[in-house]
């Protein structure tokens, strides 16, 4: 490194070789080109490393400007800031220069987030500054769970609102914004219940801390992750290059791509097993070039937490959490798993024997019975262990729920003043404008202001936009359109577009709008058109991909390079359109983001994704109306009133819409219940997607029951139903069956769902010595001087909602019944098992109906307790229930001078009460 230089020559000859890697592709990037001409020193280096190793969506629809502000800001904190000028240099690349954190939208925010943060945090060292970092964060951002897409720190601040992975995108953006490194930690799925979770580590005084993002607390390594994190089968970091002078795993030792490399944490959190596969073929010779997926069963279907392939020796490994895993194996369209317990496993051997594919689908054969088979598996989640945090005192506590009071506080106030971004006047206005759209036009404004959030003026701009379109090339585009346009957007959307998306949307639809409504929809009743047009020509939105607010221009590109009559009469062809613009060698690696259409185009690269989005795009901007089938996600086109799939191989060229080969499956409940998609069943279709062939599950969440069925038109294929009952130690007790549908075929299954015993639904959990606090708060009590040998502790609703008064009714009944005469210190037994009353939140006084409840008890009435909202959840996250849910039953025992959690429940479910009495007594 010489004296001038922040970097090093071991990075600068990295950058140089994978720069020149890609100069085909930036050859045709002429913006790319030019900036990088203007540049030298370690700003040519940075650079030419970000247009060298990213994403090729990000080298190729990200403007330039922007990836060199990031290089700038990262620069600029290397020479000024004391906790990054030492850092080793691929600490730096990776977790304080590197633009990209997950799947988000690239965005030029960081000197935003340090002008906001920098005055803040001066004077703090680099762990106290991680922790004020994540206040500011919380007085922001709050929990809200959404859809999948991923917004970018500006969105998110807009919308002051974000699930766990755009908090955590938050948090690392913020903490790179002032030098700190940090990354996102992902577990893709837990075992133990159905859901995953992304928090934030930062690389201070020489190790890195974990913290949950926009969930402050007073000291580093805690969070109510902690203990579900002893039971991960899978924790990973993501970097984007391999990159690597010893102090960054940059080896996919969790799986990956060209594009992203995960790194495996989970021996960091959790117990674990080095699993070594072995695959063969039916001879016992090494199988090489395997795809090897390690599956969880999660919201009812096995996904894939980790990828590898095998090697020449028909080896894979990964390392994994202690509990039951699939392993899924497969090639040229067979397949063959396993399902193994890393508990007591750590080396299976996996037979890829020739077997009928995807494609054929003769698995099983068509003469299988109408009646399925079932196979029942029992599947086992890694126990609970020892959390790495430690207790707060009493006064970290105090502290740490006081200032999350204050944060939300601020949050609340910041989010109400984006109201004010829009005046009176202005909205009136609005109101006046478009009362002639519709009846209701004034309150679907005044939604989608409120929506926008702090992207409310962008929204007011474009919907008041009064540009001249009397010139000869201009189209017409009316307010219809534009308030059309906004109700087909998401609220995420709403808060995070551009005023040229919005402007590119509405105008390049209106150039397409006439064949849309006249031509390509001819076959729909009239009265339907225009709201088809609107949601599948006018929509910008496909999938999760940015708006890039690019149709015009590809419209433009496709006049000058197709020929557009052929196909909007024939939007199958669209296909092979594509595929004659790309380089097929080049277009193997997917990529975070989809490329775009004009950028797919340009620069010659369509990754599968990238294809099928450009697809949809390609046709609504020649106004055939297209879209993701919303039940499997394969792109579709409309045309003779009807949405016709696209032929099974990329390059089919057929001059007519396909006939769709469909059956008709009708899933019966089992009788007396629902079953809840997604959560206690799944049906999936055999398919060859990114990581070979697997069942890919249907998109039925919103599907309702029709009494007890549920009707389906399915495409043919081999298709796996599962049906999963939930422990609570996490396990599963699950049935699955497989069966071909054919063409014609109408086919009738009735969902076979697993009972368990009672005893199979205790637990053994050591719970928080969590405390309580009297209604006046002038004394407290720890859990443990509440709990006498064993008991039930109701923690209530202190609003009165309604299922902690169903919860608190069916405990009097059960009180009444068994009441003796003693009871203490707010305790009340019933035979052998006192019950503990407390109530959530703690400040709120208990409502007048629960007051009067406790009170039928007679005598004494017993003490209600409070309990505070950061205590609640980590009680119920501890003992691994919903902790969205109030009141909470918990079933526990002391065990010398620690407290065993048996069982939990939140919420209400009939009968709950007496199955925890029934279970505190065994």
């Amino acid at each position: 490194m010489s004296m001038s230089s922040l970097l090093d020559d071991e990075l600068r000859d990295y950058a140089d070789r994978r720069f020149a890697e890609r100069t085909d592709l930036i050859d045709r990037l002429p913006a790319a080109s030019s900036l990088l001409k203007t540049l030298t020193g370690d700003r040519l280096t940075l650079t030419r490393l970000t247009y060298g190793t990213p994403p090729a969506n990000d080298v190729i629809d990200c403007d330039p400007s922007v990836l060199l502000s990031f290089v700038d800001h990262a620069l600029m904190l290397r020479r000024t800031m004391a906790w990054t000028r030492d850092l080793p240099v691929d600490l730096f690349v990776h977790y304080v220069f590197w633009p990209r954190i997950n799947n988000e939208a690239l965005a030029d925010c960081r000197p935003w987030c340090h002008r906001e943060l920098i005055g803040r945090v001066q004077g703090l060292d680099a762990t106290h500054a991680m922790l004020e970092t994540n206040y500011w964060c919380a007085e922001h951002v709050t929990y809200h769970p959404s859809d999948n897409r991923t917004l970018n720190a500006i969105g998110t601040l807009n919308l002051g609102l974000g699930r766990c992975g755009e908090e955590s995108t938050l948090l690392v953006t913020a903490l790179r914004a002032i030098g700190i490194p940090a990354r996102q930690v992902y577990t893709p799925r837990w075992a133990h219940c159905d859901d995953n979770h992304a928090w934030v580590e930062a690389y201070v005084d020489g190790r890195w801390r974990f913290l949950g993002a926009c969930e402050p607390e007073e000291v580093p390594d805690r969070g109510w992750f902690d203990k579900a994190s002893t039971r991960a089968m899978l924790v990973h970091a993501r970097v984007f290059c391999d990159f690597s002078e010893g102090n960054v795993d940059a080896s996919a030792s969790a799986g990956g791509d060209g594009t992203m490399l995960l790194c495996n944490l989970t021996s960091d959190y959790a117990p674990t097993t080095d699993l070594a596969v072995t695959v063969t073929d039916g001879e016992g010779r090494p199988f090489a070039g395997a795809n090897v997926a390690f599956e969880l069963l999660n919201m009812a279907e096995y996904y894939p937490i980790a990828t590898a392939v095998s090697d020449d020796q028909g080896h894979a490994r990964m390392t994994l959490g202690k509990g039951s895993i699939r392993v899924h194996v497969s090639r040229n369209g067979t397949f063959a798993d396993v399902i193994v317990n890393t508990a007591n496993t750590d080396a299976v051997t996996v037979v890829l024997s020739p077997r009928p594919s995807a494609e054929n689908g003769a698995f099983p054969p068509a003469s299988a019975p109408v009646i399925p088979s079932w196979t029942s598996v029992d599947l086992v989640a890694p126990p609970s262990g020892t959390p790495r945090s430690l207790p707060l005192t009493d006064d970290q506590q105090r502290r740490t729920i006081e200032r999350r009071a204050q944060a939300e506080a601020m949050r609340t106030a910041r989010v109400a003043g984006f109201a004010d971004l829009v005046d009176q006047a202005t909205r009136q206005t609005l109101a006046d404008r478009y009362r002639n759209v519709s009846t209701d036009a004034a309150d679907t404004v005044t939604n989608l202001l409120a929506a926008a959030g702090a992207n409310a003026p962008v929204i007011t701009s474009f919907l008041l936009d009064d540009t001249d379109d009397t010139a000869e090339s201009a189209v017409d585009v009316t307010d219809r359109d534009r308030l059309a346009l906004l109700s087909a957007l998401s609220v995420k959307d709403l808060c995070d577009v551009s005023a040229a998306a919005l402007d590119d949307a509405v105008r390049s639809a209106a150039n397409a709008r006439d064949y849309a409504l006249d031509v390509a929809l001819s076959g729909i009743a009239e009265a339907d058109r225009y709201d088809l047009y609107a949601r599948y020509v006018l929509g910008p939105r496909v999938g999760y991909e940015p708006l890039a607010g690019d149709r015009t221009r590809l419209q433009a590109m496709l006049e000058r390079t197709a020929d557009t009559d052929a196909l909007r009469a024939q939007p199958q062809r669209v296909q092979q359109y594509l595929l004659d613009h790309i380089d097929a060698a080049q277009s193997v690696e997917e990529t975070p983001e989809p490329i775009s259409p004009t950028g797919m185009l340009t620069a010659g690269i369509g990754t599968p994704r990238s294809l099928d989005t450009a697809f949809v795009v390609v046709c609504r901007a020649l106004g055939v109306p297209a879209r993701f089938d919303p039940q499997t996600g394969e792109p579709e086109y409309c045309q003779g009133g009807t949405f016709h799939h696209l032929p099974s191989t990329r390059s089919a060229n057929d001059a007519t819409a396909p006939a769709e080969r469909t059956a008709t499956l009708t899933v019966v409940a089992p009788n007396g219940e629902y079953p809840a998609y997604g959560t206690d069943w799944s049906l999936g279709r055999l398919i060859d997607g990114a990581h070979g062939t697997d069942f890919a599950s249907l998109d039925l969440w919103e599907r309702p029951w029709d009494g007890d069925r549920m009707t389906l038109t399915v495409e043919e294929g081999l298709y796996r139903l599962i049906t999963t009952v939930r422990l609570p130690n996490g396990g599963q007790q699950t049935n699955e069956t497989t069966f071909r549908l054919d063409a014609g075929e109408e086919r009738t299954v009735t969902l076979a769902m697993r009972t368990p015993s009672e005893d199979e639904l205790l637990e053994h959990i050591v719970v928080d010595d969590a405390t309580f606090h009297t209604a006046t708060h002038d004394a407290t009590r720890h859990l443990s001087q509440l709990l006498p040998d064993r008991a039930i502790v109701a923690i209530l609703d202190a609003h009165g909602a309604e299922p902690s008064i169903h919860v608190l009714d069916e405990l009097i009944a059960r009180l009444r019944r068994d009441a003796h005469d003693g009871n203490s210190d707010g305790e009340v037994e019933t035979g052998d098992i006192p019950v503990v009353f407390a109530a959530c939140p703690v400040d709120a006084p208990l409502s007048a109906t629960l007051r009067s409840m406790v009170d039928r008890l007679g005598g004494d009435s017993p003490v209600v307790w409070r309990c505070d909202a950061t205590t609640y959840e980590r009680l119920t996250r501890g003992m691994y229930v919903d902790p969205d849910k109030l009141p909470m039953i918990l079933v526990a025992r002391k065990e010398g001078d620690r407290i065993i959690g048996t069982y939990a429940s939140t919420g209400y479910n009939v009968g709950s009460v007496d199955l925890a009495f029934r279970l505190a007594a065994k």
